[in-house]
């Protein structure tokens, strides 16, 4: 090998030490400076297929990590809210996705935790599952509602539904991000769960927020068929809770690129959705108004660098909202 062949090999090894240290420098300091910043991911030792009837779901009675925080599941498949389940009590069952799960917030902190903690008389059933979405609904509330000693009764059934829970049939690739994801899955799924440095530049370098919120906008459209399947489930689950006598409601959650002072709409997708949910005579509620009106800085209402999951403070104020718009009709027993 020549002098320059030598010269050449050594200075690329040179200036990959330099890009190695220069990035594991930078690790530590947002480590340090940016408590905010977690990795992500969930342990999948937390999902299992089969849980609910052939459903998958949490695995009962297991315990595990989301983004760094730990998440232990009860016997039931529901994750646990830190107060234990009293069989004299009445239950108040909450379906959702990962926002009701409550990734990357402690047990405690999810907003089914703060509202077990507030509610006397009521065991808060938090049966939220990553991934899920309006198909999914329809079969585990057929489940939590049909007769069976595998579960208590359900007294209350509440869905929270996220703007993403619209569409079922949508590949991964076809999805923000997917084609990225497709090619580089599994080290970008490494970055993820290693990498706080990762995490703040994709933060600062893509808004995601806004993406993903403008391809969730373009199913909220009654000749979208994924949007006519939604309301099929949708009252699917309602006739199912009428059935059973149970009361029912949804709630219509918001995204934070909805919350900033930017955003103009002239039909939000929960608008659009709420209108079609009355015609179904289906009770809904949208808190966007009371997350706008909270005052709090948008980005500290959801994790860092993620426009659709709740931080430990946005769970705390939709724990609020719920308190004060569904509590009431749970002590007083009647329908909302």
């Amino acid at each position: 090998m020549t002098d320059k062949g030598r010269h050449i090999i050594a200075l690329i090894v040179f200036n990959l030490l330099a890009v190695t240290v220069l990035a594991l420098i930078s690790e530590v300091l947002i480590r340090l400076t940016c408590p905010s910043i977690t990795t992500q991911g969930t342990s999948a030792g937390l999902l299992t297929s089969g849980v609910f009837d052939n459903i998958y779901g949490m695995r009962p009675s297991a315990m595990g990590s989301t983004n760094g925080m730990q998440a232990k599941i009860n016997s039931l498949g529901c994750r646990e809210t830190g107060i234990p389940f009293h069989h004299a009590r009445k239950n108040w069952l909450l379906l959702g996705d990962s926002v009701t799960f409550g990734v990357g917030v402690c047990d405690d902190s999810t907003f089914a935790a703060r509202l077990q903690q507030r509610l006397t008389g009521w065991n808060v059933l938090n049966c939220g599952v990553i991934g899920y979405s309006y198909h999914e609904y329809h079969k585990i509330a057929a489940y939590w509602l049909s007769d069976s000693d595998l579960h208590p009764r359900i007294d209350h059934l509440t869905l929270c539904f996220c703007l993403n829970d619209v569409y079922h049939s949508v590949s991964d690739i076809d999805q923000p991000g997917g084609g990225l994801r497709h090619l580089f899955g599994d080290f970008l799924r490494w970055l993820r769960a290693h990498s706080r440095l990762y995490i703040f530049l994709k933060s600062k370098c893509f808004d995601r927020s806004a993406r993903y919120y403008r391809f969730d906008e373009q199913f909220y459209s009654v000749q979208n068929p994924e949007f006519g399947s939604c309301l099929e489930a949708l009252s699917a689950i309602r006739q199912l809770a009428v059935d059973r006598g149970v009361p029912f409601e949804i709630v219509l959650l918001p995204y934070e690129y909805q919350l900033r002072p930017a955003y103009q709409s002239d039909q939000t997708p929960q608008a659009l959705l709420g209108e079609q949910l009355s015609r179904g005579g289906i009770p809904y509620r949208d808190c966007l108004a009371y997350f706008r009106n909270s005052r709090l800085k948008p980005q500290s209402l959801y994790l860092y660098g993620d426009g659709i999951h709740f931080s430990s403070q946005g769970h705390r104020l939709m724990s609020d909202y719920m308190h004060e718009t569904i509590i009431p009709y749970l002590e007083q027993g009647s329908t909302p």
